[in-house]
């Protein structure tokens, strides 16, 4: 596993995202109970598996919501095409989202609200290569890739687009399904380099250095936050996910 070299970095970026779980965990506390007067019989929540949806998780195991409605079911999706479809069908009153579905579903006319952004940014390279770096060290690699033309995807060709290097041309993007295909993939040494979002980045890392021996050593390669931050010449930072109010 990388060595942490700044510690406090890390240690403030988790402090960041407790603070943000649980502004999280007030939105839909706050929100639940303007859906209906009575108690809900049933109270439908949606999520990746990611560190976006841990905040449901918490309030469904902590009982936060059994004032709420009689019944909370948390349903979980694999890929965006799944939240699609259950947007489109109606079928969870929140669920964690990439922003930019939230905002293409309110575009078409679809009465989705997005409460509040509370992932700034999860998206990491890991890679068997401790010389990989930045993206431009991946040019002419082979690389795992979750969710063609989602927002991991999208967000790799635009820092690629940005340093003048061609998606198609310059890397072989292989797309899996999900994320754990991914994981998959670099445990297995079929590709030197995945694609991954937290808690499976860190889950990667962890199974590398317990499988010593049977799996690569894997390194915390490429933020891709922090790519970001310098190639567009702001703030670290991606409105990558949060949690939306959506028709049901």
């Amino acid at each position: 596993m990388k060595n942490i070299s700044n510690p406090e970095k890390y240690r403030k970026r988790g402090n960041v995202m407790k603070k943000n779980n649980l502004i999280v965990v007030l939105l839909l506390l706050f929100a639940v109970p303007s859906l209906a007067q009575a108690k809900m019989e049933k109270l439908v929540l949606a999520g990746p598996k990611s560190s976006v949806t841990h905040p449901m998780t918490y309030m469904i195991e902590a009982g936060l919501l059994k004032d709420v409605a009689e019944e909370v079911e948390l349903i979980i999706w694999d890929n965006p095409d799944q939240l699609r479809s259950l947007i489109a069908g109606g079928q969870a009153h929140f669920s964690a989202v990439p922003s930019y579905v939230a905002a293409t579903f309110y575009n078409k006319g679809v009465p989705v609200k997005l409460l509040n952004i509370s992932t700034w940014g999860i998206l990491w390279v890991v890679s068997s290569d401790p010389k990989v770096k930045t993206i431009s060290d991946l040019k002419g690699e082979e690389v795992s890739m979750p969710y063609r033309n989602d927002m991991p995807d999208l967000v790799f060709k635009s820092l690629a687009l940005k340093q003048e290097m061609d998606p198609a041309k310059d890397f072989k993007l292989s797309y899996r399904t999900n994320l754990p295909a991914v994981v998959q993939d670099v445990l297995g040494g079929k590709v030197k380099h995945g694609l991954l979002a937290e808690p499976l980045v860190s889950i990667a890392l962890m199974k590398s250095a317990t499988m010593q021996g049977k799996a690569p050593k894997l390194y915390r390669a490429i933020s891709l936050q922090e790519e970001w931050g310098k190639v567009y010449n702001r703030e670290a930072r991606i409105s990558q996910a949060g949690i939306a109010a959506t028709p049901k």
